[in-house]
């Protein structure tokens, strides 16, 4: 599933519109889901670590980069010896949610995966409209996702992360046929996480992104 690109990376492709410069997910799911796809690159590549007791700890700033620099740099200098719970994290992250996702579509632009249109609303208020360069690529993920789906293929850590995220973000109909697969796929994606061992942390870690997007789903409605 990509092996050249990240988590968050995979995540932002699979949650665009194959034709239109606009998201298939809401902006409150696509930015959580983000965050949760980098918290799980971050972990694989033993940058932070997840307790089970729900504390989140810098283990290294040297590997923070590219659009990771966004969500962590002022955060780290200020805590990198100390662990903090997950839900502060999520709540001061989510703040920079905008310069991240910014950060991964230059990294996706530079990597010729996105072509972006710098505008003006107005003549006056600058704004970005991304496109898939190479539709191609998204539908590998997606047929990749229904292998999955269907058992043909053994699960990697990754594969696991990225249906985390799709489960969280509720992004079944993004690669489902109707309604009825959806459904189906979602039972299918509950089974396939429970029978490969994520960390308790990561777990509690999406549970809290989870309820994040719920309660900002439900105070954006209000």
């Amino acid at each position: 599933m990509g092996k050249e690109l990240s988590i968050a990376e995979t995540f932002v492709i699979l949650a665009q519109h194959p034709d239109k410069g606009r998201y298939r997910i809401s902006d409150i799911q696509l930015n959580y889901g983000l965050l949760g796809a980098i918290i799980f690159d971050l972990a694989a590549d033993k940058t932070i670590e997840v307790g089970d007791d729900r504390f989140m700890k810098i283990l290294s700033e040297k590997q923070l980069n590219n659009y990771y620099v966004y969500a962590f740099s002022d955060i780290v200098k200020k805590n990198i010896r100390k662990q903090k719970r997950v839900k502060w994290w999520i709540k001061r992250i989510a703040q920079k949610a905008t310069k991240i996702r910014r950060a991964v579509l230059d990294g996706l632009e530079d990597k010729q995966v996105i072509t972006i249109q710098r505008k003006r609303f107005l003549g006056i208020i600058p704004y970005r409209v991304a496109r898939l360069k190479d539709k191609s690529l998204q539908q590998d993920i997606i047929i990749d996702l229904r292998r999955i789906f269907k058992r043909e293929r053994k699960l990697t850590d990754k594969d696991v992360a990225v249906l985390c995220m799709i489960d969280a973000c509720k992004m079944y109909r993004v690669i489902a046929r109707d309604r009825k697969e959806a459904k189906s796929l979602q039972r299918v994606t509950h089974e396939l996480v429970k029978d490969n061992v994520i960390s308790v942390g990561i777990a509690k870690a999406i549970q809290e992104i989870q309820a994040a997007i719920a309660t900002s789903v439900v105070v954006a409605a209000t």
